[in-house]
């Protein structure tokens, strides 16, 4: 494994476990829904951009999660080759 890719992802770990990780994302898929909440019926453009908006953010946070999930999968590896040692 790249050992620069592997940094990487801790740091990402590192950011997740951060307190203001889930606030942020919180407060982003807020702020956007409150948006479109506000749009009048009619307003289809805005209505369509805020909804995008929500599933960006959304999908970022999916993969971020992939990533995470990436380095757990690589820290059992290590681990199970550790043992085999």
């Amino acid at each position: 494994m790249d050992e620069r890719r592997l940094r990487h992802l801790h740091s990402l770990k590192q950011l997740v476990e951060h307190p203001l990780y889930q606030e942020l994302l919180g407060a982003m898929k807020s702020d956007i829904m409150t948006a479109l909440f506000q749009t009048q019926p009619f307003d289809n453009e805005r209505r369509e951009k805020l909804y995008s908006d929500y599933h960006a953010v959304d999908r970022l946070e999916g993969k971020i999660n992939a990533f995470i999930g990436e380095l757990a999968m690589l820290e059992g590896e290590e681990k199970l080759h550790e043992d085999q040692d």
